[in-house]
This record gives structure tokens, sequence and C-alpha cells, in this order.
């Protein structure tokens, strides 16, 4: 049985799910300047990464694939309008709607089920990096990075 799938002794929706409840956690107290601050992701505030993180419990394919059409095709400028405009949209919301909605089952077309789990590991270690006590309940959540990353292979 293949773990990365979300079936068997690994449930990856579980772990996206506990992880997007740690990042809402982590910057729920977030003060505007940590909101503003630079992400590792080029030219995005932690903000940004948070509504990019929550993008895909608030877009539906229908609007994604209409974004990919308005911007002639490239995933990456698709990714960076909805990021923005969902960072925008909520604002200090973010982290109820990452919390609100964190059990949602999403898998990318074409995807399994542990890409959304990378996303929230990647992009929640960077925006908890700015936190007062950087990733302390995301590291608490998850464990090593190598349980998940070893069964994702």
């Amino acid at each position: 049985m293949n773990d990365a799938t979300g079936t068997g002794d690994f449930d990856a929706f579980a772990r996206t799910a506990d992880l997007r409840r740690a990042l809402a956690d982590e910057t729920a107290t977030f003060t505007t300047e940590q909101w503003a601050h630079p992400s590792l992701c080029r030219g995005w505030s932690v903000r940004d990464v948070v509504g990019h993180v929550v993008v895909p419990l608030v877009v539906s394919i229908p609007r994604f694939a209409l974004t990919m059409l308005r911007e002639r095709g490239r995933f990456d400028r698709a990714n960076d309008r909805l990021a923005r405009k969902t960072a925008a949209r909520f604002g200090a919301d973010l982290p109820a709607v990452l919390r609100d909605r964190a059990d949602r089952r999403f898998v990318p077309p074409g995807g399994v089920p542990a890409f959304q789990l990378a996303d929230v590991m990647i992009h929640g270690q960077d925006s908890a990096g700015h936190s007062a006590s950087p990733t302390a309940s995301l590291s608490k959540t998850c464990g090593p990075c190598s349980v998940c990353c070893a069964r994702l292979s």
C-alpha cells in the first residue's frame, strides 16, 4: 500500500490538517510587522505565503483554471495572483480560515495527497519562523521532517 496516497498507517490528509492547525496557531497572534516580513519565497510576505496555503481551501478548481487562462497558462503567475488575492481578502482572518478548513481534503490535479502535506510543511516552516517561538507547534505536531520525507519517497 502506498502511504503517500493517504491510505494505510500514514495518513497524509491527517498530517496536513494537523500542520494547518499548527500554522494557524503560530500565526494567530502575528503583528502587522510579522505579517509584512519578507518570506523565503521571492516577492512574497509572510501574509502572502499563508494566503498561498489557504488557496486550495477557498478557491475552486474552475476558478483556478480561469486564473490560469488569464495568466496565459503560466502556473507561477496564476499561483502568485491567487495567493496575493487570498491574503488580501482574508487579511488578519487567515489563521481562522486555515483552522476552520484544516480538514478539507484537496489533491491537485495529477497529484497525490502528499503534495499538500509537503506544501504546508515547507511554507509553514517559512511562515512560523517569524513567530516569537518559531516552529514550536509545527515541530511538535509533525516531528522530524525525515519521518515524513522517508514515507513520501
